[in-house]
């Protein structure tokens, strides 16, 4: 390919409002997380039985399409707008957050009067639920435990757009280099005496934020600076854009999940790897091999919803079993998969139309790049 066909295959990446594929991508996410919730065994490669390989998916996209919006949006005004990005990010991400608390809380109180159980569990978790401290503080979390990967995001949100406009460029990259760093040391378990010292032994096995780490984001960060930048941005872009490679970065990533006993350290970090430039294969060229799957148009509106889905699900999931146990049924996993998925979708269809959607409008004008 000649470097005037990459430099304008490029330029459709600088100039493209909407990376398509990345809707779709989430839709698979949120039902690999739903399916493993709901105990569904497949004879898929194991990589598709890891629900929280979705979480870290998750993760590359968001780390990669904030921190391209923020990019763009100072190349555009010489400045990123930082109260403009708080007002658009609390109003996609809280309210429907803060309605699952006061749910949660409504069932505490009211259960308070029948059995203390409920109320005991959670009594001292909503505090730190209100602050998206979860994956840090070591509370019960209960039918909040899905949400420590908000927390993970929150707190992401609430920090590197800040970095973004206050540090200059030329530290960007050797920070990001340093806490990929930090964050390995976790991933290979080098500060495991550590976590174990300030959590205990056995509480420091649930705490995701030492498990999982920001390593996907930040790889999402790195490869938006890397795409931003023309030099680099053309160089990946030349490397990057064939329509296979997508499949080739997909395959790799089954590879090690199918042949690594434990899904730590190198192992962890090369599926990361894969999924980031999984992720840049498909914004280099949105007609990838993967393109007409995920952008029909039932997965990409399962996208748009994904957030609804994976917050609404592990509610559903609860209240289906609770009438399981008092109808005295038992589905197969793959019914309960059915229902869950029907009515998570269902519900998050009707939240997204008549709750979320109005109160994202307010923080008009909204970016273009799909994020959500």
């Amino acid at each position: 390919m000649s470097g005037e066909s990459c430099a304008a295959t490029y330029q459709v990446f600088k100039t493209s409002r909407f990376f398509p594929s990345l809707n779709g991508l989430r839709a698979i996410c949120a039902v690999i997380v739903i399916k493993e919730h709901c105990k569904w065994r497949l004879p898929l490669p194991r990589m598709f039985e890891l629900g929280f390989l979705g979480v870290d998916m998750f993760f590359v996209i968001s780390g990669f399409l904030i921190v391209t919006l923020l990019l763009r949006e100072r190349d555009a005004s010489a400045t990123i707008h930082l109260r403009s990005f708080y007002v658009r990010r609390t109003l996609r991400i809280f309210p429907i957050y803060y309605l699952l608390i006061f749910i949660l809380f409504s069932l505490a109180v009211l259960s308070y009067g029948h059995s203390t159980k409920t109320w005991d569990l959670y009594k001292w978790s909503f505090p730190v639920f209100l602050i998206y401290g979860q994956d840090i503080i070591p509370v019960a979390i209960g039918l909040m435990f899905h949400t420590w990967s908000l927390c993970m995001e929150e707190q992401f949100y609430l920090v590197w757009p800040a970095i973004e406009k206050f540090v200059k460029a030329t530290f960007i990259v050797p920070l990001l280099i340093l806490l990929l760093l930090i964050n390995q040391a976790c991933n290979f378990g080098l500060l495991s005496s550590i976590i174990a010292g300030f959590y205990g032994t056995a509480d420091a096995v649930y705490r995701p934020i030492f498990l999982i780490t920001f390593t996907p984001i930040l790889l999402g960060v790195l490869a938006a600076h890397g795409m931003h930048h023309s030099k680099t941005g053309i160089w990946i872009t030349t490397i990057m854009r064939g329509y296979w490679v997508a499949l080739l970065f997909l395959m790799i990533a089954i590879g090690v999940c199918e042949f690594a006993p434990v899904l730590q350290g190198l192992p962890r970090l090369l599926v990361h790897i894969s999924f980031c430039a999984l992720l840049v294969a498909m914004v280099v060229n949105p007609k990838n091999v993967f393109s007409t799957f995920l952008n029909a148009r039932p997965i990409a509106y399962l996208g748009t919803i994904s957030y609804g889905m994976y917050l609404y699900h592990v509610f559903v999931l609860f209240f289906v079993e609770k009438i399981e146990g008092i109808a005295g049924w038992q589905f197969p996993p793959s019914m309960l998969f059915i229902i869950v998925s029907a009515i998570t979708i269902g519900i998050a269809a009707l939240s997204f139309r008549y709750f979320e959607r109005p109160i994202m409008r307010k923080a008009r004008p909204v970016n273009a790049l799909g994020v959500s």
